[in-house]
């Protein structure tokens, strides 16, 4: 049987990498698993996690993290019932991805971080009830214009916003903020490059 009939706990790592002909990661079965990596696969253009309401465990709490990182085709990733998160969420370098969103999403960790980073076609980000988190990473998403985070307070990442709740404005203004420093860095690294004949 498929492994998406079978699975539905895994107290372990889940690790779905460098394939070259996986074109969907059919997974919404799963409720639970304490790390998912999924990462550099060639042709994968959709994820759904719909069933996954937690990821992380208290006897394994370092790798409790879900990474979705590298996979250049991939458009859509589902995270519907996602309700808590023990450590870290990473979305990296999916430059067809255009959404992400996390409706259920509530609970992260106290030592939780959450990067959204090299994401080029990304264009909204939906995490309506989720309240807080340790670190909160926006960087190089060019295309980024909604930030639907009504409640979310006191992201460390964002200065001046420890006392306050996080604006809009402020999500926005810290996203541009980090693309500028970015662009800036690599025009740095290409001048250094020329200058030095690497």
């Amino acid at each position: 049987a498929p492994l998406n009939e079978k699975l539905r706990k895994l107290d372990g790592t889940l690790n779905i990498q460098f394939t070259t002909e996986l074109e969907a990661v059919e997974l919404d079965k799963l409720e639970f698993v304490n790390f998912l990596d999924i990462i550099g696969n060639e042709r994968v253009a959709s994820v759904n996690l719909s069933g996954l309401t937690k990821v992380g465990s208290l006897t394994n709490p370092v790798y409790s993290n879900l990474y979705i990182r590298f996979n250049p085709l991939l458009q859509d990733v589902r995270l519907d019932a996602l309700e808590s998160l023990l450590r870290d969420l990473k979305v990296e370098d999916n430059p067809m991805l255009s959404a992400l969103a996390c409706p259920n999403l509530q609970k992260v960790g106290q030592e939780s971080d959450l990067f959204i980073i090299d994401n080029t076609a990304l264009a909204s980000l939906d995490f309506p009830k989720l309240q807080s988190v340790k670190s909160w990473v926006i960087e190089s998403c060019p295309m980024l214009t909604t930030l639907d985070m009504p409640d979310i307070r006191t992201p460390a990442a964002i200065e001046g916003a420890e006392s306050r709740q996080v604006s809009q404005s402020d999500l926005e203004e810290y996203a541009a903020a980090q693309t500028e420093a970015a662009e800036e860095a690599a025009v740095e690294t290409a001048l250094d490059n020329a200058f030095w004949g690497n």
